[in-house]
């Protein structure tokens, strides 16, 4: 007990009767402190009510298992998160209690880290101006407020309709003449994605006429790069709306054949 990664406690009737060395080190006490305080003593005051609905039920159904999430105050004054459980057995006339202590403050400080550059990566995507789509494993798991913008769904259905469903296209041959899929019945965007290597610096591009769900057809160009993480490669799909270019240069085309066709 006295040499594993976890602090433990246990108590008989009430009453702490041991504590290992690995509980002084996260509270910041010593074993010889810890036999004068009772474990709540050492909550932080925001957190202790809801520790003793938590001994309450202990209490109640000593038998049972429980677990909670919460935040202590050392010695020092620092808090520190720990993860408890509490387990029971009866002896005779006496009650005994394992609680045991794991320190998770560096856990919850990665965490916090992580959630908020989850935060800023999406104020920054969704501040863009071209729109973008993030597939991992054949999903889509990100779309911001500018691809919603283009093709007129919600983030549901985006991510419900996948690729071929969102960036609708009528005319298979516009995939085809990127270049770079072969002209079949199958022809979608996806198979793009076999054609993009992870972290190399040309990405794969397309222009297609695509439909809303309005039904309003656009024109879009778009890029395709992949980064590969843990195993696991995501594809990261930009998209610009080039409708307005696209049609003035149509009307432009059929002014010059106009011309051409005065001119012979």
């Amino acid at each position: 007990a006295d040499n594993i990664q976890d602090g433990l406690i246990i108590m008989e009737n009430g009453n702490i009767i041991y504590a290992n060395k690995r509980i002084a080190e996260i509270t910041g006490y010593s074993i010889k402190e810890l036999w004068a305080i009772k474990p709540i003593g050492i909550i932080a005051p925001e957190y202790r009510k809801k520790a003793e609905e938590h001994a309450r039920a202990v209490e109640a159904h000593p038998e049972k298992s429980r677990s909670l999430q919460t935040c202590i105050v050392r010695k020092d004054g620092e808090q520190r998160f720990v993860y408890t459980r509490v387990s029971g057995v009866r002896h005779h006339d006496r009650f005994y209690n394992f609680i045991v202590f794991t320190d998770v403050t560096e856990h919850q400080a990665q965490e916090a880290r992580i959630a908020e550059s989850e935060q800023r990566f999406r104020m920054m995507a969704d501040n863009i101006q071209d729109g973008l789509i993030i597939v991992e494993h054949d999903k889509i798991v990100f779309s911001n407020r500018r691809i919603k913008e283009i093709t007129g769904y919600t983030t549901d259905e985006i991510a419900k309709k996948g690729i071929h469903g969102t960036l609708r296209t009528d005319d298979i041959q516009a995939i085809a003449d990127s270049g770079i899929v072969p002209v079949t019945d199958k022809c979608r965007i996806e198979e793009l994605f076999k054609k993009v290597r992870p972290d190399s610096p040309e990405p794969c591009e397309f222009k297609i006429w695509i439909r809303r769900k309005d039904g309003m057809r656009r024109y879009i160009h778009g890029k395709i790069t992949a980064a590969e993480h843990g195993g696991i490669t995501s594809f990261y799909i930009t998209i610009s709306d080039v409708t307005d270019f696209a049609e003035r240069e149509k009307a432009l085309r059929e002014r010059i054949d106009a011309l051409q066709d005065l001119l012979h």
